[in-house]
């Protein structure tokens, strides 16, 4: 009798576990879904003040045309210690392109799951700093 009584302890204590594992693991996906999303927009907002700011002060100026290092200018603005067109946080990874007016913002989440998400603004779109953010997608290892 307390063989099967110390069986089913165990069992409910492995099936505890799993599930607090199992759990925990969702818990760090969202999270890290989140926090790509979420940098994804504040680099937006701060590549259209670059756009804003006066040329002068280092930023685009509100310009008709962009000057041809873009990228590296508007990267510089949201990170002076970033490299031409890339920034790393310590949630993940996000390279800058740039193709007309609009740039995108593609992002890859630093877990064990790669989560990747991108975003799109147009720079000259007006007053709004809306960022287009395109599905989030997951890579299973």
């Amino acid at each position: 009798m307390k063989k099967v009584v110390w069986l089913i302890l165990v069992l409910i204590v492995g099936v505890l576990i799993g599930y607090s594992i199992s759990n925990s693991k969702y818990k760090i996906q969202t999270h890290s879904r989140e926090n790509l999303i979420n940098e994804i927009i504040i680099f937006g907002g701060e590549a259209k003040a670059w756009y804003r700011t006066p040329a002068i002060e280092g930023g685009g100026g509100n310009a008709d045309v962009l000057p041809i290092d873009a990228v590296t200018l508007i990267t510089a603005f949201i990170d002076p210690k970033a490299e031409f067109g890339v920034i790393e946080t310590e949630y993940g990874f996000y390279t800058l392109t740039l193709e007309g007016w609009v740039l995108s913002i593609d992002g890859r989440a630093k877990s064990k799951n790669v989560i990747q998400s991108s975003g799109v603004i147009n720079l000259n779109d007006g007053e709004e700093a809306g960022v287009t953010i395109l599905p989030v997608q997951e890579i299973h290892k």
